[in-house]
């Protein structure tokens, strides 16, 4: 793998946090090459032989070949799946990890009505992750650390272009333009 360039950052988060927006906003960004759809859900392929990942797999999600633009990718699952951290670490130790959070609140109230928009009537329905972010979360993302953002989902609503000029060096900083997507 030492010859491929690889991914150079990853939004995460929690659900119903901006990261969809986010995405969106950043597929409009010519200078940044992102995969086909938004989560790949390499990381957290308990079917991956993690003694030996075939990167190849996760890099045939991007149509274009390398050509020196920032990649990256939106999954924000690999916030609590158990060894991502971990596994995109040893992928590439200068990963950038952007993570979206929102107001608990507001969050659950989303969450709520997007459930109830699809149909599911359950109100005993889980609301909120059991037991908060895993430890690897904690320590990684949440501590200080020049290859993680922690942004708040309503920056994105409030100023985008702001917030995506507050992104690392290597995800695209820069005020987001116009043209081809992906």
């Amino acid at each position: 793998m030492a010859d491929e360039p690889r991914v150079d950052f990853i939004i995460a988060g929690v659900q119903k946090g901006g990261t969809t927006a986010l995405f969106d906003y950043l597929s409009d960004e010519p200078r940044i090459a992102l995969p086909r759809v938004k989560e790949v859900h390499f990381f957290d392929d308990e079917g991956q032989d993690w003694a030996q990942p075939d990167y190849g797999a996760y890099h045939a999600h991007w149509d274009a070949p390398p050509d020196g633009r920032p990649r990256g990718e939106a999954t924000p699952i690999y916030v609590y799946w158990p060894n991502s951290l971990e596994r995109i670490a040893a992928y590439n130790p200068a990963m950038k990890l952007i993570v979206l959070l929102r107001d608990p609140v507001q969050r659950a109230w989303s969450h709520w009505r997007m459930e109830y928009a699809r149909g599911r009537r359950d109100p005993t329905l889980r609301l909120v992750h059991p037991g908060g972010p895993p430890a690897a979360v904690r320590r990684r993302a949440l501590g200080p650390s020049p290859g993680v953002l922690l942004r708040r989902a309503r920056l994105l609503r409030r100023a985008a272009r702001a917030a995506l000029r507050a992104l690392p060096e290597g995800a695209g900083a820069g005020a987001p333009g116009r043209g081809p997507a992906r």
